[in-house]
């Protein structure tokens, strides 16, 4: 760091070596997932031939692993080398993906074999996620969670801009199969970053565990959980607000083709606009005065991003205006999502002691994959019978409801006693 620093002042994150080791490795790492979201499909559907319910199989395999295995990875990553995790899953996702381009060169690629590399994928982002979740506590000071989410969110946010686009245009002169390289060389030059992470040392021991010693983790992670209002808020807040996300992304290409009648580029136009207001929001959230608690910011982006949301189903007008009031809508909720995101990681991160924190994590994971082929199956089939705009109003319905789930939380103390052993 440059310049005079008051003694006993942290860094800042740009002067943070390992911090910038890892969300470099994010950010290339992100991008390169979000070519295969284009990829994965499209080798099913057009390398494949396959219908609607084998290219619905590809998706839920990728987000099986962390119903199945969420909280047992969780208990796993506490007891692990986390910087050893998050560099052996990089290595493992390019060398799981890189089995598809061999795979269509020697003719023996097929929607089985496509479906098993999903949920391996799905299976080492979640040790992957887990671990970086973790460790970030162990990078950054207290009082810098939130910037340094803010950060890793704004990653995530300008990769759904990049990703998708780069992706369509590999597929388009590559293929699909052969476009997953761009992802595999993206995750080994991840894991060459995170190789410059320095962690601090862990505030409590480790020891390998017994099957025993493994059953009863997931049982510290859950009674974690249900004796703090605040994790049940967060998890509750989360999964609310992941429903109706999906509710809308899943309804808003036939909403924008069929029901407003506009062209079929709005629906990338529309995403864009989302990503900016993700990375517009994922800068800004540092700058958020200390005076508002997690509580407030999380209530307050609630109220804005569902009041927001509304004028999805308003849209009328000429095309332009449509238009443009579902991108705005899509702006303003991606900065909240970002800034709501965010704000609930770090509220987790400074509440929960480190023992416990994959833990506690594998069980939010858990609870928010799991909401979402329910939910996308529960608002295709309202659609179905309703009609769409009731459903988008459903779904801003859920958000304003959402800060509901706070009451009566307690809003920055801090925990009865984090020294308590549980077991």
């Amino acid at each position: 760091m440059t310049g005079e620093q008051l003694a006993g002042t942290p860094p800042r994150l740009g002067g943070n070596r390992s911090f910038v080791a890892l969300w470099c490795g994010q950010g290339v790492s992100q991008v390169g997932t979000q070519i295969s979201l284009v990829a994965l499909p499209l080798v099913a559907v057009i390398t494949l031939g396959s219908g609607p319910f084998e290219v619905a199989a590809v998706a839920a395999a990728e987000y099986l692993p962390s119903l199945l295995f969420g909280l047992v990875a969780g208990a796993l990553v506490d007891t692990m080398d986390q910087r050893r995790v998050m560099i052996v899953t990089d290595l493992l996702r390019a060398a799981v993906l890189l089995v598809l381009p061999v795979a269509y060169v020697a003719d023996v690629l097929s929607i089985m074999l496509l479906c098993t590399v999903a949920f391996l994928l799905g299976l080492f982002t979640l040790f992957f996620d887990l671990a970086y979740q973790s460790a970030l506590p162990r990078l950054v000071e207290r009082e810098q969670l939130r910037a340094a989410n803010g950060r890793l969110e704004t990653t995530r946010s300008a990769s759904t801009a990049a990703g998708p686009p780069l992706g369509s245009a590999l597929v388009q002169t590559l293929g699909a199969p052969l476009a997953v390289v761009a992802d595999a060389v993206s995750y080994l030059v991840s894991s060459l970053l995170i190789l410059r992470v320095r962690l601090r040392p862990r505030t409590h021991a480790v020891t390998p565990r017994t099957v025993s010693g493994l059953r009863g983790d997931l049982v510290a992670g859950l009674r974690q959980v249900r004796r703090d209002p605040r994790q049940r808020a967060i998890i509750a807040v989360a999964a609310t607000s992941n429903a109706a996300t999906v509710m809308v992304v899943s309804l808003l290409p036939l909403w924008l083709i069929n029901q407003l009648g506009l062209p079929a580029w709005s629906l990338g136009l529309v995403l864009s606009c989302g990503a900016v207001g993700g990375v517009v929001a994922g800068f800004g959230i540092s700058r958020l005065p200390q005076e508002i608690t997690p509580k407030r910011a999380i209530g307050f982006g609630l109220v804005i991003a569902g009041g927001t949301s509304v004028l999805v189903p308003l849209a009328a007008g000429p095309a332009a205006v449509r238009l443009a009031m579902v991108g705005v809508a899509e702006a303003v909720g991606m900065a909240c999502i970002t800034v709501i995101a965010a704000t609930c990681m770090s509220w987790r991160q400074q509440v929960t002691p480190e023992r416990l924190l994959a833990k506690v994590i594998s069980v939010a994971r858990t609870v928010n994959f799991g909401v979402l082929p329910l939910t996308t199956l529960a608002g295709g089939a309202l659609a179905s019978a309703i009609g769409i705009r009731p459903v988008l109003f459903l779904a801003s319905a859920l958000v304003l409801a959402a800060p509901l789930w706070m009451v009566g939380v307690p809003a920055d103390e801090r925990m009865r006693d984090e020294k308590e052993s549980i077991t």
